[in-house]
């Protein structure tokens, strides 16, 4: 079993929610509006950095994982 975490833009939520749905996986734990910094950026919440992400995360099996790794 494998922790698979994702963390997104807001306005992708809805995208990524139904990628690993697609997948067979129907249980997600979500957290909305994270801030942090990262590779694509500062997501912030403030007018200099705008946007928030969202955490999402789920427990799958090894096959599974390797299969939504290849998305």
């Amino acid at each position: 079993m494998k922790l698979l975490m994702v963390i997104c833009p807001e306005d992708r939520r809805e995208q990524v929610a139904a990628m690993v749905e697609n997948h067979g996986v129907r249980s997600f734990t979500e957290l909305p509006q994270v801030i942090g910094a990262g590779a694509t950026g500062k997501r912030l919440g403030t007018h200099v950095w705008p946007g928030k992400s969202v955490l999402m995360f789920t427990v799958v099996s090894d096959e599974k994982k390797d299969e939504l790794h290849t998305s």
